[in-house]
């Protein structure tokens, strides 16, 4: 009963996603149904991606915007129930696949929805207090250390020069198109408010190592390979003070 219950559910993902029209061998009684879920679910995924993806949705309007991600909602269905977990892969596969030739027009979309995804991400991050008094450990041999950062800042290598273009088309200024200049971002919330900030390359090679828990060491030899003059002690001042180090951690 169960494996005939699960079977008629994927039969009907199945069906929602164009993937096959028939449902336990039948194809008619079902077609008003489906059409009902299909524009219901399209409607859903327009609504919770315009919110993901605010500075994309404004810079082609709800006309295009909304086949651009009907495509998407297509192409890889939400693996979970919550809306809001949708979208990680949006950016990706608009490089990918360059749907309706879009890239063609604006070369720079891919990057400008991997920029908002992060903004929103950044935003719904958990919040956590940072230990500062173990930063004491700081003294110790960064071989048997590791830096813990607060789950709000990630780093992105865009290949374009976004932050202002974003804000312009967020609040419909002319707009201009940006320059491809392989830029790292560094994402970050401050107070209550996600922030986007240039972010040097050594400094971006060290906050990546640190994301994924690279003993410090390392990070900073990560760092120093791409500038010896890297200033772990200038990173480090501007990482407390904006908050981003949550605990320092000895291995």
């Amino acid at each position: 009963m169960i494996a005939r219950e699960a079977a008629h559910q994927n039969a009907l993902l199945q069906a929602l996603y164009r993937h096959s029209d028939v449902i336990d061998g039948a194809v008619a009684p079902f077609d008003a149904g489906l059409a009902a879920y299909r524009s219901n679910g399209s409607a859903n995924v327009t609504r919770a991606m315009s919110l993901m993806f605010p500075a994309v949705y404004a810079l082609l309007g709800e006309d295009d915007f909304a086949p651009l991600v009907r495509l998407h909602w297509l192409a890889e269905p939400p693996q979970r129930g919550d809306w809001s977990q949708y979208g990680s892969g949006f950016g990706d596969w608009i490089a990918t696949h360059n749907p309706g030739s879009v890239l063609n027009a604006l070369p720079f979309l891919a990057d400008l929805a991997q920029l908002d995804y992060a903004l929103t991400r950044c935003q719904d991050a958990a919040d956590i207090n940072p230990d500062l008094a173990t930063l004491a450990l700081l003294e110790q041999d960064p071989s048997t250390l590791r830096m813990v950062l607060n789950p709000s800042v990630s780093v992105l290598q865009l290949k374009y020069d976004l932050l202002d273009f974003r804000q312009a088309a967020l609040v419909a200024a002319p707009l201009i198109e940006p320059l491809t200049n392989h830029t790292n971002v560094v994402i970050a919330r401050e107070g209550y408010r996600a922030q986007a900030a240039m972010i040097d390359a050594p400094s971006a090679a060290f906050v990546r190592n640190c994301m994924v828990g690279t003993i410090l060491l390392q990070a900073h030899d990560a760092a120093t390979a791409i500038d010896p003059a890297f200033d772990v002690s200038a990173w480090l001042s501007h990482a407390i003070t904006a908050q981003w180090i949550v605990r320092v951690e000895t291995i």
